[in-house]
């Protein structure tokens, strides 16, 4: 299987990193939750339960904006 290209996080709003934050990694601004963590458990769970059970100090909306950034991200530079 092929691996996706990464979405440019730099072109999303709600995203920041500096390194001395969760050495370098691309967070939701204003927390320390990491994009990838994030898009790690959309692979098995709606943003509802993202929100609910993994990280409830984030809303069903904010997850809901990044998983599909990045998809619309990933889907845009995806061949075919």
């Amino acid at each position: 299987m092929d691996t996706l290209p990464e979405p440019d996080w730099s072109q999303y709003s709600d995203v920041e990193r500096d390194g001395a934050t969760l050495s370098g990694a691309w967070r939701l601004k204003g927390t320390r939750i990491r994009v990838s963590d994030v898009i790690d458990n959309a692979v098995d769970q709606t943003p509802e339960e993202i929100a609910r059970e993994v990280y409830p100090s984030l809303t069903t909306e904010r997850v809901r904006a990044l998983v599909g950034f990045a998809a619309k991200a990933t889907h845009a530079h995806s061949p075919g």
